[in-house]
């Protein structure tokens, strides 16, 4: 699913064996483009928002904003 788009307002989801332990968190995506290759997730542009952390991915680089 190269190049789709995935608006998701308030949806809750789990990735379970990609590296991401994210279960029963919530997240808003606006706009975050999702490309799969294997087990490979390229996130470009996309902003993670929970209830204490912000997640903000940008090609390769992680930015952690704890509350």
């Amino acid at each position: 699913m190269a190049g789709a788009r995935f608006p998701l307002a308030g949806t809750c989801f789990l990735l379970a064996g990609a590296g991401f332990p994210l279960a029963g968190a919530y997240f808003l995506l606006a706009g975050a483009r999702f490309s799969f290759a294997g087990a490979k997730f390229l996130l470009a542009g996309a902003c993670f928002l929970s209830a204490d952390t912000r997640f903000s991915f940008s090609g390769a680089s992680f930015v952690f904003e704890v509350n």
